[in-house]
């Protein structure tokens, strides 16, 4: 997104939102799909300004996963 390739951009919204589902986090999910949805809509601005809550929200999910299951 930052670089500019919004194609790229919009799948990788699209699989976070799925694969984030997947281990039920939920947050994550709602803000790439967000994402997706504002890529296709041509917002940039607003899709640029969620990546740090995004990036917030993974840090916070992968914490929980760890928390749930820690390596062994």
């Amino acid at each position: 997104l930052l670089g500019g390739d919004l194609d790229d951009a919009a799948t990788a919204a699209h699989n976070m939102k799925g694969g984030a589902a997947m281990f039920a986090a939920e947050s994550v999910s709602v803000i790439a799909g967000h994402i997706e949805r504002q890529i296709a809509t041509d917002e940039l601005p607003a899709a640029r300004a969620l990546l740090g809550v995004l990036k917030s929200e993974m840090q916070r999910a992968g914490d929980a996963l760890l928390r749930e299951f820690p390596p062994t």
